[in-house]
């Protein structure tokens, strides 16, 4: 946890659920296929050092991250095994000279990028591993599909570079969407193999479609959402259930009784009906509870459920505490998470405004400190 010493709000990372979803992944793509966890944005917010090691001591060598910085951070904790560069690469001698100390494999989706890693390895006479990624769709990274084969053939024609897999990026998970990358995916990789170029690895695949398309397992599959339990998993595809790994507290702070007619937080759109006791958590947007969430979510307190009410505030959100009758000033109330049989979960979260789960992750883990537990 940070140094914060006595926090109103906190993180609890259950790294034996991480754990645990790896071994339900595992269980559920071929022998032959190797599995490649995304431990971008510091793990999805749950901590990127302490979910590397784990996943190390579960059997995983292969990840992926988007900077230096966090293949960086993977290797001071320790871990071997393949590290992939999601982001672009930074054309300078010093992004290169970190590649090669930390060992890290770069993407290259231009024919720039490819030829600026060429020059400098082969000033220094080693071969480095690269990957070659090409857009299918999704018009973010990588070069263009239609440009694809031609990257290929530089890098493979390389020198100095090595190429140590082809992959695509999915821009969704629904049928018309999958099934048009899928052709362009697939009409690149069959010209590849033709002009006699070597791959060893091919991967597409993403979470939400790890159960629905395991045609598409390929080489590798890239996971992220499923890591950290956060994936909606079809009742017919699977009989095992990802666990959530984060839970978001914090404390009451306050409590008062307010009287019927009286608003609550600014710009008052919550007032109350009748006589009613309020709750001040010291949780708010500081701490990626977004004010979009406002009236929108609960929290589990003494065993019920208390619903926000007003505007989330900075530092505080306010809840009706009506139906809670046994509660004081330092209880804990649960905003994510399980307690006993009660659970709020990060996609619902996400529903409550529109949004998807990564979003909410990457920003609580960015704005609370974290408790780790483990009993591996």
């Amino acid at each position: 946890m940070s140094s914060m010493a006595s926090p109103t709000a906190w993180l609890e990372i259950d790294l034996d659920a991480i754990a645990h979803n790896i071994s339900v992944i595992q269980k559920n793509i071929r022998p032959e296929t190797r599995l490649m966890l995304v431990l971008k944005g510091d793990a999805y917010g749950h901590g990127i050092t302490e979910v590397a090691s784990v996943a190390a001591s579960c059997g995983v060598d292969t990840f992926a991250v988007i900077t230096l910085e966090e293949g960086m951070k993977i290797r001071q904790a320790s871990v071997r095994g393949t590290i992939l560069l999601l982001g672009t690469v930074e054309l300078s001698g010093v992004f290169c000279e970190t590649l090669l100390k930390e060992h890290l494999e770069p993407t290259v989706s231009s024919e720039e990028e490819a030829r600026f890693l060429q020059k400098f390895c082969s000033d220094r006479n080693i071969v480095l591993p690269v990957h070659l990624k090409f857009d299918t769709g999704l018009s973010r990274l990588g070069v263009l599909w239609t440009e694809a084969i031609a990257l290929a053939h530089t890098i493979s024609e390389s020198s100095h570079l090595c190429l140590a897999s082809v992959y695509s990026h999915l821009a969704g998970y629904e049928n018309d969407i999958v099934d048009r990358q899928i052709v362009r995916f697939h009409s690149v990789l069959d010209v590849i193999h033709s002009e006699g170029i070597f791959v060893p690895a091919v991967h597409l695949i993403k979470s939400v479609l790890l159960f629905r398309r395991p045609d598409l397992h390929f080489d590798q599959v890239r996971i992220g959402l499923a890591l950290y339990g956060a994936l909606i998993v079809d009742d017919d595809t699977s009989t095992e259930l990802f666990r959530p790994a984060m839970s978001l507290k914090t404390k009451i702070v306050h409590i008062k009784t307010i009287p019927q007619g009286e608003g609550v937080s600014y710009s008052p759109q919550w007032i109350a009906p009748k006589e009613t006791k309020v709750g001040v958590l010291g949780i708010g947007y500081a701490n990626g509870v977004h004010r979009m969430f406002s009236e929108k979510i609960k929290a589990i307190i003494a065993g019920q459920l208390a619903p926000q009410i007003g505007l989330v505030t900075m530092n505080h959100l306010m809840v009706d505490l009506s139906s809670v009758p046994h509660v004081a000033v330092g209880d804990t109330a649960t905003l994510l998470g399980t307690v006993g049989n009660i659970q709020i979960t990060i996609n619902e979260l996400a529903e409550a405004i529109n949004t998807n789960p990564r979003e909410i992750l990457c920003l609580l883990g960015n704005s609370n400190p974290r408790i780790f537990q483990s009993t591996l």
